[in-house]
């Protein structure tokens, strides 16, 4: 663990973000509000995809296959942007009703949950980007 650089912590970071989207987001779709709205089998698709590019991204700089690893630094947010993007437009129609007209203390409880899951998959990718400009481990 001495031998890591910020990358790596920033690399634990994403991955905290994008395991707290993806529950988050199994919280969202069975609370009552959104029941009805089914589940986006994508977005976890897109989640795991981002959060398996991590670890294979800290596995394999480990291991000294520094290219392989920065091109997975590279593809690592992009699966992250599209579970925000895929989440939010799936989402935007629901948090405006909910903001306007349906305004009530259940609604804004079943809220919540779906603007966790948008920030901390929004929050991965942030983290993803800036990970990607930064060495997992120290050169031996």
């Amino acid at each position: 663990m001495k031998n890591m650089r910020a990358g790596f912590y920033l690399s634990i970071l994403a991955l905290i973000a994008g395991i707290v989207g993806i529950f988050q987001y199994m919280v969202n779709t069975g609370t009552d509000y959104f029941k009805s709205s089914g589940t986006n089998s994508m977005i976890y698709v897109f989640a795991i995809a981002g959060i398996a590019c991590l670890l294979l991204r800290v596995v394999l700089e480990k291991k000294g296959q520094s290219v392989v690893s920065d091109i997975l630094g590279a593809i690592a947010p992009v699966p992250f942007i599209l579970a925000f993007a895929t989440l939010l437009s799936d989402r935007v129609n629901a948090i405006a009703a909910i903001m306007t007209f349906t305004n009530n203390a259940q609604n804004m409880a079943d809220l919540s949950s779906a603007l966790v899951a948008i920030g901390a998959l929004l929050a991965a990718a942030l983290l993803g980007m800036i990970t990607s400009f930064c060495r997992i481990a120290k050169a031996d």
